[in-house]
């Protein structure tokens, strides 16, 4: 899963922890890549998005602010490498289950 508000990309990578390892170190060195920060970083049972495909869908700042527990973050304009775990986890389900899926599935 990747979005990108502002200049700034919110990237989710999921698999074989190995073959994450080198991507994301391979992500950090690329020098079109700036102020690469990880949000999170932690074993799952499974896969939270192993069945979605590429796909494109639009989302303004605003309808991120409607989001519970990340409106007053959009509303203030930060950028996604100002999330915190917790609230990262918040805009992960949100995707994972809002609107945005549904538009691309149909």
């Amino acid at each position: 899963m990747l979005l990108y508000i502002d200049e700034t990309f919110f990237q989710v990578l999921e698999g074989n922890e190995e073959s994450l390892h080198n991507l994301y170190k391979k992500i950090e060195l690329d020098e079109r890549h700036t102020k690469v920060v990880k949000l999170i970083e932690e074993p799952i049972d499974k896969r939270t998005f192993s069945d979605w495909s590429m796909g494109y869908a639009k989302a303004t700042r605003a309808e991120f602010s409607t989001i519970p527990g990340l409106n007053d973050f959009f509303l203030r304009g930060l950028s996604f490498n100002a999330l915190g775990k917790g609230r990262a986890k918040v805009l992960l389900e949100a995707f994972r289950e809002g609107k945005w899926r549904r538009s691309l599935s149909q």
